[in-house]
């Protein structure tokens, strides 16, 4: 079940929430800056990303405001690509996820977790949970959670 962190858990959830917002920081998307940190079971961050076209290619204005969700990489999915790259893709099972929405580079509150493209590969790589700042606090999903919901959001817009 999710769960609003505080203590120490809201402490470091800040920290590395901090660090995804400074990797949203190098989206070049003009309408939704969003960046992710993979921290390990240990405490060690072993992979970030921004949202982005996919490598090699520029960000196009007609695909901004109406397919831009679609034909960008997602934060979470170039944070797992990074991992990969820097070679921690083992340590990815049990990772936690922080995940960050900016507007002119400030944290902003996160809505409900919505998107199952993102999800069902988290769920993939055996990352274990996920951390969104929502209206409530800084609150951590299990991925059980974070992909289910995010599954019920597809099906009301279905």
């Amino acid at each position: 079940m999710e769960k609003i962190l505080n203590g120490p858990e809201l402490k470091e959830a800040q920290g590395w929430l901090q660090a995804a917002v400074e990797e949203a920081g190098k989206s070049p998307c003009k309408r939704d800056k969003r960046g992710a940190v993979i921290v390990d079971s240990i405490g060690l961050e072993i992979g970030s990303g921004f949202n982005a076209p996919p490598a090699g290619l520029e960000c196009e204005p007609r695909h901004c405001e109406p397919t831009c969700k679609d034909y960008a990489v997602h934060a979470e999915m170039n944070a797992i690509a990074n991992a990969v790259r820097r070679g921690n893709g083992q340590k990815l099972f049990n990772a936690t996820m922080y995940h960050a929405r900016t507007e002119r580079g400030i944290l902003q509150k996160s809505r409900s977790p919505k998107c199952y493209q993102c999800s069902k590969h988290l769920v993939v790589f055996g990352i274990s949970g996920f951390v969104l700042n929502r209206e409530g606090g800084c609150t951590y999903y299990p991925i059980e959670d974070f992909n289910r919901l995010s599954l019920e959001s597809l099906e009301a817009r279905s």
